[in-house]
This record gives structure tokens, C-alpha cells and sequence, in this order.
């Protein structure tokens, strides 16, 4: 090192970066400030995606910074002629008035209201008129506000005067021989030093340093060459569609839709778009299906059915007339249980995905499937390829439609075994084929013999004790405050505790399964006896329609109330637009029964045993002019008389259970909370099995 030469980063190294890396955006924000447009205005059309603080202090330096980037990068090439041009001609962008580069006083002067603006404002305020004191007055009390007292000639301007300079015409606005010379000076500058967009750029040249950050500490994010780079984003967004500003730590939808709608025309421009999916949500596409008259495809519908379509991202079969035929014969296996609807659509699901990978991973018919292919169909939906799982939810008759969501669990295959199986079972009682190799695999042995250490299925009494120490701690929180009768601290908190508590009493004391518990009307619940505090006799409809009579006790018809008066709080009990009426009837034909008893008027016997505690969100619809738009106005609930989904109930259920895990983590009990993680409503129903027969 010579004598006297500094350690470290050489002078200038940083503003050089910087230089290399300027884009058209940034050029865009300069000439739109220079040509009159508010600072604000012109960030958010061309640098808002960056991110960075809503602040006009954050502009004004983000300003200053580009145009010494401007000047530097505009040394470096040689074009001290434009650069000079800009200077001499007293380009706006370089004035102090705007970069910010004024002293305090003159920028606390600047930022201040006009006078008569001022004096305006103060009596809409306080309600009073301009005579209620005098012009001394005002002018003093203005001096005390700003610490400064204003010229004359900011006390005689109003607002409706004409500025001091005249704002310049846009560029576009006029032709380009007329154009200030500035803005041509900047333009000759931008020709030469504009940095062009590349899938490899990295983010950290398009977007502020903190957003980068935030996108690089996701735990989904991948690095390419170890940085983040701009296909990278794009690559990100099309995985996780159009929510995927949730998986970002701190980033909102409204970044988010700045990010999409600067990414999406760039995008396209780099020959690698952003899907469909990523930029429109998934109600959204369905509803421009219908508005182009795109009816989607059956949910039954396969790839291979009789208009010979298959997927792009499955090799074609070979001979499409023996995967016809193949689809043609699971069809009629299905048919025979399309009386059973739930059972129809999982068995279909398990159908279709195997006859993808037979004819597009295996080419070959269901006829000649062996041994060791299914081995390797085990093992394939355990770790299935990329191109296989969907990442998000699309229509059936979408690109973006894949078979599986990941790799399936234990439970899982074994269903997937079970279905097969029975598939294979009715081809040989057909005479279809002479064997399956479903029969007895090893592979379903091996399943259920993975799966013993899950083969507890039930709470026991130690957990049981857990789950009640748990809801009442939870419900301290939330409910009224204890010995009181003040009013709940969190209503929907503690009326959804209320339900918890009613839900594990009939599925933990009673033995109530998740069908017969939202399924069951209280039409169904007559009194046991003429006492006032008696029992309550309740039937149920459990599977394949068969009844069965249960016995509440008084305590349960008292929770069972208050779930309805919550209910009617909640304003979900009943509304009299709303036409559909929920059924979880395995029977197509019960379920138009019901459909078509719709009543007239509110019908207590009508009342679901467990319901909903808050309505839907609008939905999507289309207007008049077949525009999609939110109809706040339609009925939100999902049952004209507030019955609650399966599906919703069992996640409640298990929101529960993880806060049992969690407080048995923190509060150090001697309990797996792993259990509990695991434990759903059919364990609540193993614990009522287990009492009684231990009671016996």
C-alpha cells in the first residue's frame, strides 16, 4: 500500500454501482417531476413498487440521490454537452426548491400554508368568520404557528391566483421540436445510460434494500447464484399465486399490488409472464369464465374422457383409444356409487389420479398393472415430482391444474389402497380381469404397520381433564368477568368457546359424530319427561340413514340455548332471502326433499343443533353489464337457517386442540402435546367409547 493511501472501499466505488444500475423507471420519476408534476403524484406512478416510507422527505432524498446518479453515470459515459445543457438551462430537477437541498428556514417556509389558505382553514375549523378578529391578529397568531411572519405578497395571494411560474406542458403533449430543452438533454442521457431489464438483475436494483430483505427472510424463497435476482420474483409469485404477499413477513396487498402491476408488463416483456393465477384471484377467474361463456368442465371429467384432451404436462398416451376405454370402465365403477356424493367425489379423486400415472408416467392400461407397479405408485405418491403437485386452487379445467397437493400421509395412502383395491375387486368379479395385484400388497401392510404408533385414536382421562383446563383458562380471557354479570370481554371469542364447550359435551359425553352433530335439527329434540328440568331426547341420523335416539341431559340443553341465543346475536339464526337449505344426507334424493320443504317464514324445528357464529363474505358476481362486482347486499349465510359445514366445524375443532398443545408447551405439563395436534372430533367420540365401556 503506498504511503498515505487510504484502507477500505475506494471514493466514488458506491456511487458507481449505484450509476450502473439505472432504469427507465427512474429517468420517468425525474422527467415527471421536471415537468410540473406533484412529487407525490409522480412517486406513485413510477417508484411506489420500490417500497420505502410514504413520506415526501423520503421522495425528495430519493430524488436527490437519482440526480447525482444522473450527473455521475452522465460523466462517466462522456456526455458533459447534455449534463451541461441541464444546468445551463436551470433544469427544475436541479433546483433546491425541489431536491430538498435548501436551508431549514427556507424549507420550513416553503412546506408552510399560504396565508389566506391558512386563515380559511382555522375558521372552518373553529366555525367562525375571517371579521371574528383582526387582520393583526391573524397575522400574529400565523407568526406564532410557523415561527416566521409572511411576506405581502404571500398575504395578498388567495387560492384562486395564478402561480408565479407556469407549469410546463407534458412531453407527449406537444411536439418534440417544441420540447424544453431540458427534457431533451435528460432524454439523450437516458438513451445512453439506461440499463435495460434482465431476468438475471438483481432485486436490489429495482426495489429499496428493506423490501429485498423482507422477501430474502421467507422461508420459501429461493435463491438463485446466491441472490436474489428478478426472475426469482417472478419465478416466486407464479408458485404462490395471487396471495402470496402473505407468505413475505410485513408486506401488505397494497405493496403487493404495486409490486404485481409494475412486475406484470415487465414480465411479459422478459418472455417469462406471470400466470393467470397470480394475478387474478380465484373467484375472479371463475366468474370471467362464465362472462366469456366458458362453461368449465365437470368435476367428473377426466383428461382422457371422449374429447380425447389430456394435459400439457403429461406425456400423451400412446394408444388413446385403450386410455379411453380404460376412463369409460372407471366411469361405471363410479356410477355405482354416485348415490353417495361424498364417497363419489373421493372415490373419483383417487380414480382419476391413477389412471394420469398410468398412462402418463407408465403408458400402459389398468389391465396389465403388476406387482411392482404398485410399489412404484406407492412410492410415487409419497414423494410425488413438482409438476404433479398444485401449489394453489384452480378449476378443474385449468392449465394450473395438478392431481395432487404434496405427498400423501399414511391415513391418506391407506384410503388410496382401499379404493383401488375394491376397484380391482369388481373388475375380477366381471370377469374384467383374471387377478389384481392390489390384492393383499405388501405396500398396505407396510402403511398400516408405519402408522401403529397413530393408532390411538382417543383422548384419555388426563388429556380429557387437559382439554376442560383449557377452555376455561381460554374462556377467562374472553368471556365475562368471573362472579359478574357483566357482558363477554370478546363477544365471537367466547360465543365460540360456548360452542367448543357444547361440542365436546355431545361428542365427548353423548358420542355425537360430525355428521349428526351439523346435520341434526332441533326438530329432532323433544322433552323425556314432563319435568321442567328433565332430560331431552334427541334423534339423529347417523350413516347410510340410520336413526338412533340419545339422551341430553339438562346441563347440555342449557349450553345448547345459550349456542342459540348467541346465534341470534350473531344475527345468523335466520334470514328469510336466503333459499338454501344444508344437508349432509348421503342420499341425493333426501337432500331434494329438504330442498323443496323451503318453508315459509322462521321455523324453530328448523334450527340446526350446532351453526354458524358470523356470515360469509360477499361473493363474487357478475352485474349487469357482466362485470365482476361484490354483492353485499345478497344473503351471506351458507343456510337460511344458520347451520354450520362440516368442514368448518372440525377446523374450529382443531384451532382448539393447537391451543391445548401450545399452552401444554408453555405451561411445561406432562403431557405429548403432539396429541393434541393429532386429536380431532373422532377422538372425542373414542373417549365416549372408551367411558362406557369401562362403565359396563
Amino acid at each position: 500500500m503506498e504511503l498515505g493511501e487510504k484502507r477500505g472501499r475506494p471514493r466514488g466505488l458506491k456511487m458507481e454501482v449505484a450509476a450502473a444500475h439505472l432504469r427507465p423507471h427512474h429517468f420517468s420519476f425525474v422527467r415527471a417531476v421536471m415537468e410540473g408534476i406533484p412529487l407525490r403524484r409522480a412517486w406513485a406512478a413510477y417508484m411506489a413498487f420500490e417500497g420505502g416510507p410514504d413520506d415526501e422527505r423520503h421522495f425528495r432524498a430519493r430524488l436527490r440521490q437519482l440526480v447525482r446518479q444522473i450527473a455521475f453515470a452522465s460523466e462517466q459515459h462522456g456526455l458533459q454537452a447534455p449534463l451541461g445543457a441541464l444546468k445551463l438551462n436551470g433544469a427544475p430537477f436541479l433546483s433546491s426548491s425541489i431536491v430538498g437541498t435548501a436551508s431549514q428556514p427556507e424549507a420550513e417556509k416553503r412546506d408552510a400554508p399560504l396565508f389566506a389558505t391558512w386563515v380559511q382553514d382555522r375558521c372552518n375549523e373553529l366555525g367562525i368568520e375571517e371579521d371574528y378578529q383582526t387582520h393583526a391578529e391573524w397575522l400574529s397568531e400565523y407568526e406564532e404557528t410557523f415561527g416566521f411572519r409572511p411576506d405581502q405578497r404571500s398575504i395578498s395571494r388567495d387560492a384562486s391566483a395564478e402561480p408565479d411560474t407556469p407549469r410546463p406542458a407534458t412531453a407527449w403533449a406537444e411536439p418534440l421540436d417544441r420540447r424544453p430543452a431540458p427534457l431533451d438533454a435528460l432524454n439523450q442521457i437516458a438513451t445512453v445510460v439506461v440499463r435495460l431489464p434482465r431476468l438475471e438483475d438483481p432485486l436490489a436494483s429495482w426495489l429499496a434494500p428493506g423490501l429485498v430483505q423482507q422477501l430474502k427472510r421467507t422461508p420459501q424463497w429461493v435463491e438463485a447464484s446466491g441472490q436474489a435476482t428478478l426472475g426469482d420474483l417472478i419465478g416466486f409469485i407464479n408458485q404462490h399465486r395471487h396471495r402470496w404477499w402473505t407468505r413475505v413477513p410485513r408486506l401488505g396487498r397494497d405493496r403487493a399490488e404495486r409490486i404485481v402491476a409494475w412486475l406484470a408488463p415487465l414480465a411479459d416483456s422478459l418472455g417469462r409472464p406471470l400466470h393467470e393465477a397470480a394475478r387474478v384471484p380465484f373467484a375472479l377467474r371463475t366468474l370471467a369464465s362464465k362472462a366469456g361463456n366458458a362453461s368449465p368442465a365437470s368435476e367428473s371429467a377426466s383428461p382422457s374422457a371422449a374429447d380425447c384432451a389430456w394435459p400439457e404436462w403429461l406425456p400423451a398416451p400412446h394408444d388413446r383409444q385403450a386410455a379411453q376405454r380404460d376412463w369409460a370402465e372407471l366411469q361405471r365403477w363410479l356410477d355405482t356409487h354416485r348415490d353417495a356424493s361424498r364417497t363419489h367425489t373421493a372415490y373419483r379423486r383417487v380414480m382419476e389420479r391413477f389412471h394420469l400415472w398410468c398412462w402418463g408416467e407408465r403408458q400402459r392400461s389398468f389391465r396389465d398393472i403388476q406387482r411392482t407397479d404398485v410399489e412404484a405408485y406407492t412410492a410415487f405418491l409419497t414423494s410425488p415430482p413438482a409438476h404433479w403437485i398444485e401449489t394453489g386452487r384452480s378449476a378443474r379445467n385449468s392449465a394450473a391444474w395438478r392431481p395432487l397437493k404434496g405427498g400423501l400421509g399414511a391415513t391418506s395412502l391407506r384410503l388410496e389402497m382401499t379404493v383401488l383395491q375394491s376397484f380391482f375387486r369388481a373388475q375380477v368379479e366381471a370377469g374384467c380381469i383374471s387377478t389384481h395385484p392390489f390384492e393383499a400388497a405388501p405396500p398396505l401392510q407396510r402403511i398400516a404397520s408405519d402408522s401403529v404408533q397413530h393408532s390411538v385414536r382417543r383422548l384419555d382421562d388426563a388429556q380429557w381433564a387437559w382439554v376442560w383446563h383449557c377452555w376455561h383458562a381460554l374462556y377467562r380471557r374472553v368471556g365475562p368477568a368471573p362472579g359478574t354479570s357483566a357482558p363477554d370481554q370478546h363477544f365471537l371469542r367466547a360465543a365460540s368457546l360456548r360452542r367448543t364447550r357444547l361440542v365436546l359435551e355431545l361428542a365427548g359425553s353423548v358420542g355425537l359424530s360430525l355428521r349428526e352433530l351439523v346435520g341434526t335439527r332441533c326438530g329432532s329434540l323433544h322433552p323425556a319427561d314432563s319435568r321442567a328440568d328433565g332430560p331431552w331426547l334427541l334423534t339423529v341420523t347417523g350413516r347410510r340413514g340410520r336413526t338412533r335416539d340419545v339422551m341430553l341431559e339438562a346441563d347440555i340443553k342449557q349450553l345448547l340455548d345459550r349456542h342459540h341465543l348467541d346465534m341470534g346475536l350473531a344475527e345468523t339464526t335466520f334470514h328469510p332471502r336466503s333459499v338454501r337449505l344444508r344437508s349432509v344426507s348421503d342420499t341425493a334424493g333426501k337432500s331434494t326433499a329438504l330442498s323443496a320443504q323451503r318453508l315459509a317464514g322462521e321455523d324453530e324445528g328448523w334450527r340446526p343443533l350446532i351453526g354458524a357464529l358470523r356470515p360469509g363474505p360477499p361473493r363474487w358476481e357478475l352485474d349487469a353489464r357482466g362485470h365482476p362486482a361484490l354483492n353485499r347486499s345478497a344473503p351471506r349465510n351458507a343456510d337460511r337457517f344458520g347451520a354450520l359445514d362440516p368442514v368448518a366445524l372440525h377446523q374450529a375443532l382443531k384451532r382448539f386442540f393447537r391451543q391445548c398443545a401450545s399452552l401444554a408447551e408453555t405451561q411445561e405439563a406432562e403431557l405429548n402435546p403432539e396429541a393434541f395436534h393429532r386429536a380431532s372430533l373422532q377422538w372425542l367420540r373414542g373417549f365416549f367409547e372408551a367411558s362406557a365401556s369401562q362403565s359396563r
